[in-house]
Parts: structure tokens; C-alpha cells; sequence
């Protein structure tokens, strides 16, 4: 596994990662639903690029994305967080990994909270 942050080069690992989730996993982590639009997700990875959020992937071996974290709105009054894995990803230990790439970047560690 590798963690290492998004891109809009990672559009389509990121669609189906969010296409992926159960409806558990949705009802407690819903950045992007399944049904969110195609530009929405386009818009957080440009923005992730852009400076303006943080946005981490878990990506297995064969290029799936297994979890994503991310902070937004960085310059905004009130940031947010969040963290979701897949299911056969869940209880391996990666959540709080993935937590720590997100919270170590200097981004983040240089907000005032």
C-alpha cells in the first residue's frame, strides 16, 4: 500500500473509490456520495492541487484507491476533515496512517484550531 496525495490525475481511481463505499460506510463518511457529480470531484482534486485543501490517498498495489483522507477549506473559518476507507480495508491499521500523512502536512500543522 502507499499513501501519497491526490491529483485530477487520480479522477477515475477516486470515482470508483467513492462508487465503492457501502451504504454504512456513506452514512458516516459522505464528502462525495456515489451519485455526486463528475465535476465535484474534479473541483476537490483541482483545489487539492491548488493549495487549497489536503487530499491523501491509500492506493493498493494494483492502483485502487482504498481510502481517502482529507482536510479542506485551509483558509477558510472553519476547515474540515475527513477519513473513510473500504471495508476489506478497514481493521488493517491504515486509517490512522492515513490520518498521520493528512495531519504531518505543513498545511495543516500550521493552522491556528
Amino acid at each position: 500500500m502507499e499513501i501519497r496525495s491526490l491529483t485530477t490525475a487520480d479522477l477515475e481511481a477516486f470515482e470508483a473509490f467513492y462508487r465503492s463505499l457501502s451504504a454504512e460506510i456513506l452514512q458516516l463518511f459522505a464528502p462525495f456520495g456515489p451519485d455526486s457529480p463528475h465535476d465535484q470531484l474534479v473541483e476537490h482534486l483541482r483545489l487539492a492541487e491548488a493549495g487549497e485543501h489536503v487530499s491523501f490517498g491509500l492506493f493498493s498495489a494494483g492502483g485502487d484507491l482504498e481510502g481517502h483522507c482529507y482536510v479542506s477549506h485551509l483558509h477558510g473559518e472553519q476547515p474540515s476533515f475527513g477519513l473513510g476507507l473500504r471495508e476489506r480495508t478497514q481493521g488493517q491499521g491504515w486509517g490512522p496512517k492515513l490520518m498521520a500523512a493528512a495531519m504531518e502536512d505543513p498545511r495543516v500543522k500550521n493552522l491556528s484550531l
